[in-house]
C-alpha cells in the first residue's frame, strides 16, 4: 500500500508548473496495493498545471484527495 500523505500549513499551498502530490501504489503482480490518501490542511490551496494524484497501477483500491480550509480559506 502506499502511505498517506498530510500538508497542513496555516498559509497557502502553490502547486504550479507541472508540480504534483503523488500516493500510488505500483506493486509488482501479483502483489495487490491500495493508493494512500492526500490530505491538504491550509489557508488557501492554488493550482495551475498541477496535479494531485492518488492510484494504484494493480489490483487494489485508489484512495481519497481532501482539502479542508481555515478561515476564509480558497481553492483556486
Amino acid at each position: 500500500d502506499a502511505g498517506s500523505i498530510i500538508v497542513r500549513v496555516s498559509d497557502a499551498v502553490n502547486l504550479i508548473d507541472d508540480s504534483y502530490i503523488d500516493s500510488t501504489s505500483a506493486g509488482s503482480v501479483p502483489k495487490v496495493g491500495d493508493g494512500g490518501n492526500i490530505q491538504i490542511e491550509a489557508g488557501s490551496l492554488s493550482m495551475n498545471r498541477a496535479r494531485l494524484v492518488a492510484s494504484t497501477y494493480r489490483s487494489g483500491n485508489s484512495r481519497d484527495v481532501g482539502y479542508g480550509q481555515g478561515n476564509g480559506g480558497s481553492i483556486t
